[in-house]
């Protein structure tokens, strides 16, 4: 015999004895918990009973509620209505509702396999579930994979450009001082020194990235936190870039408010200098180049905006991925790394960051940190 866990609604004695002998008779075990309210049954409701009988009128609750009240819970239980008397009408919407089946109390010959076919079509639905969702994490596995591949492609790229062309000029200067160090003027010696020295910050500055990148990928937190004013950090970093890039026309516009935050000094300078860096880079020179900072309610708006040569709408949705640059920026240096940092970095603060672009008309930056 098979074992069977039901859980019946009914308030008559007799009729529960009448379906726990036709259960037995069509080869089933049954442990049958009766619940006779609405209180009784929600409490018996588990996903340890195996399906559920009811009767469709009960003094206070009705086979219509105690439907519902399966998917409420979020259970996959058979529901058949057993009842005296019941019409047409009211059978159909039972099974438009999610019923597998109704009987009437009088043709209980065909509980048996009514009971067998609404179990089997369980077993079916469990197992299309678990199907979809094996299918699903191996999709979800193969895009990581592929993800990684990408990833690891541009890696190679990045590599083979990024990496190469400063080692390359760095070799050259060398070789250049090592073998002719005598017969070259003092100018062409500083100036190989120089192309070293540049080259190697160049390299250096990728490596350190590359290093920041890893450890936020890893999870490994970089957050110090410490109570600042932004609008200080942001007036000094853009006086550093004023004088650094005298031929560029940052505009600073910062509302008067208070705009304490609990930050990493680093981590928001790196920010700021970054979205501002390229904002400079990818714009001519003399065009302004707007930064401003509001506050509202209990969050900071940074927004950083240029007129520059602006980001193809393609490279958009994958612009803040590591090793991702604009396919129109090929001819200006970058190492596609800044803004997956920048990314991660205002996430670990609890804020968020996007981006609006126009082809030739130039790029906006926002990012929203919460204050306190």
């Amino acid at each position: 015999m098979t074992a069977l866990t039901v859980l019946m609604l009914e308030d008559n004695p007799d009729d529960v004895l009448l379906i726990k002998r036709e259960l037995v008779h069509a080869g089933f075990k049954p442990v049958v918990y009766v619940a006779q309210t609405e209180a009784e049954y929600l409490s018996a409701l588990s996903s340890e009973i195996d399906i559920v009988l009811a009767d469709h009128n009960l003094p206070g609750y009705d086979a219509v509620r105690a439907l519902a009240a399966i998917r409420e819970h979020n259970l996959d239980l058979p529901f058949i209505l057993i009842s005296g008397v019941l019409s047409e009408e009211v059978a159909v919407e039972m099974m438009k509702r999610g019923a597998a089946d109704y009987l009437l109390k009088d043709r209980l010959s065909r509980l048996g396999v009514a009971v067998q076919n609404a179990l089997e079509e369980r077993r079916i639905r469990v197992a299309a579930d678990i199907e979809r969702a094996v299918a699903q994490r191996l999709l979800a596995q193969l895009d990581r994979e592929r993800a990684l591949n990408e990833q690891r492609h541009r890696l190679v790229q990045f590599a083979t450009h990024e990496l190469k062309n400063p080692l390359t000029s760095i070799r050259s200067s060398a070789e250049s001082l090592l073998r002719f160090y005598d017969r070259l003027p003092e100018d062409r010696r500083l100036q190989h020194l120089e192309i070293i020295f540049s080259g190697t910050s160049r390299l250096l500055h990728m490596i350190n990235d590359m290093l920041t990148l890893g450890r936020l990928d890893e999870g490994i937190s970089l957050m110090t936190p410490v109570r600042l004013d932004l609008d200080v950090l942001v007036l000094g970093i853009v006086d550093q870039f004023r004088s650094t890039y005298p031929d560029q026309n940052i505009i600073c516009n910062v509302q008067p408010a208070d705009y304490q935050l609990d930050g990493d000094p680093t981590l928001l300078r790196q920010i700021i200098e970054n979205i501002l860096s390229n904002a400079v880079r990818y714009s001519p020179e003399h065009h302004p180049i707007d930064l401003s900072l509001s506050r509202d309610e209990a969050q900071l708006a940074l927004r950083v905006a240029d007129r520059g040569i602006g980001i193809p709408p393609e490279d958009l949705p994958n612009l803040f991925e590591p090793f991702r640059r604009a396919s129109n920026t090929k001819d200006i240096s970058g190492t596609g790394l800044g803004l997956a940092i920048v990314k991660q970095s205002v996430e670990l603060h609890g804020g968020s960051i996007s981006v609006e672009s126009l082809m030739g008309r130039g790029t906006a930056f926002t990012v929203i940190l919460p204050s306190i």
